[in-house]
């Protein structure tokens, strides 16, 4: 026996399915569960090229032969086909949890789970009230994993069984990249509410971070929410689809909750950064100011947050996290129209005479020029006018890499 050569490892796949279909002289079938794990852990770990590279071969190599696979079956969490895996592949059939072909494949059915539970009238209501809630097509579907875990342990207090063994650090991932809009959206799920989502057909992993849809798509597609209906379009001539989400059951509320405190603490800085930040922006206390961002951003912030290409949109999200501190009566804005512009955040007064922030972030190659853009930004686009409190402090933040320039610009 011969070691296996790196050359020859990308076709290891479809050597093993011929060899079986010569051995049993028979046409083979081809199982794949977690197709896409590899794609999501080589995107999370910054080897994303090399491994679609690797996977492009390894799987076409034992797929296109028609004469030796007579059905293959792929399964994963996302659907990745637009990540040029199957590039070289024709016939290929997809299936979603909002597709209809096999709805009631993807966990128990209401009946299923009555004949596991037996005559236990008070287990059957645990077990739906924890479990259930995914609809599929118009099938009610239970968590089998959950379900078969809580059958196992039967006379124990229910579980978050599922929720113990599933991974969240994708979803984490994408939700720290859309900080507010995340935390606001997972805040209306956890109280009941359902949130209109526009459907992203395929995922490009290198994009994820970039599109504020996919938060809730994968979200679908992990098990974390369901479709309350069939997508639709708002109106007959836009050719997107949009569908309703809700979170179906306890355990994954809790699942919820647990991402939306973690996302949170992402944001809150040191343990008294945020507070001392937020007050010395409302005094207009630049010395403080400075010390405040520095330290925090030294404390929390590492070079891999600041190296996606659009700093700018960390630092914003990052601060907005601070800001949830800010003093009750204070609203906190996102990228609202203020003057003739934009500004980045704002802290406004709840009252005329309390006094109210506003902060523009650049990034460069020197946080000094970087601050200077800022400031005439603020200027030239006239941002304190018309925002309500007295005074009203204007901050321009500039950034380069870790190095931090703070100055008030008014009044």
């Amino acid at each position: 026996m011969r070691k296996t050569t790196d050359a020859e490892l990308p076709f290891a796949l479809g050597a093993m399915v011929r060899a079986l279909h010569e051995i049993h002289g028979a046409p083979v079938w081809l199982l794949i569960d977690e197709y896409d794990a590899p794609v999501q852990t080589a995107w999370q770990h910054g080897f994303y090229r090399e491994a679609v590279d690797f996977l492009r071969p390894f799987l076409g190599s034992a797929l296109k032969d028609a004469k030796v696979v007579k059905k293959a079956v792929l399964t994963g969490i996302l659907r990745v086909a637009k990540e040029g895996i199957f590039s070289e592949l024709n016939g290929v059939v997809i299936d979603t949890v909002l597709d209809r072909h096999f709805a009631s494949d993807f966990g128990f059915t209401e009946a299923e789970v009555q004949g596991l539970a037996g005559d236990d009238a008070q287990l059957m209501q645990g077990l739906r009230g924890w479990y259930n809630g995914y609809d599929f097509a118009g099938h009610a579907i239970y968590n089998p994993w959950s379900v078969a875990n809580a059958l196992h342990y039967v006379g124990e207090p229910l579980d978050t069984h599922w929720m113990a063994s599933a991974g969240s650090e994708l979803i984490a991932r994408i939700a720290t990249s859309f900080a507010q809009e995340s935390a606001t959206d997972l805040e209306k799920l956890l109280t009941g509410e359902s949130l209109r989502v526009e459907l992203v057909k395929g995922v490009v992993m290198p994009d994820i971070e970039n599109d504020s849809r996919m938060l809730n798509n994968v979200l679908l597609h992990t098990g974390y929410v369901t479709a309350t209906a069939p997508p639709a379009r708002h109106h007959p001539e836009d050719d997107r689809l949009h569908f309703d989400i809700c979170l179906p059951n306890r355990e994954v509320r809790a699942g919820i909750r647990h991402i939306l405190e973690g996302l949170l603490r992402r944001f809150e800085g040191v343990q008294d950064g945020g507070e001392k930040l937020i007050a010395a922006l409302l005094r207009g206390d630049e010395e403080i100011a400075q010390a405040a961002f520095a330290k925090i951003i030294l404390t929390m912030l590492s070079y891999h947050d600041l190296a996606d290409g659009t700093p700018e949109r960390i630092y914003h999200m990052f601060v907005l996290g601070l800001l949830a501190r800010a003093p009750k009566g204070c609203a906190v804005r996102s990228n609202r129209e203020y003057g003739e512009g934009r500004p980045d955040v704002v802290i406004e007064a709840g009252a005329d005479e309390q006094p109210s922030a506003l902060l523009e972030f650049k990034a460069g190659k020197s946080a000094k020029a970087a601050c200077d853009a800022a400031a005439r930004q603020i200027v030239d686009k006239r941002y304190a006018e018309g925002l309500r409190g007295a005074p009203v402090y204007a901050w321009a933040i500039g950034f380069s890499g870790k190095a931090v320039v703070v100055r008030l610009v008014a009044p």
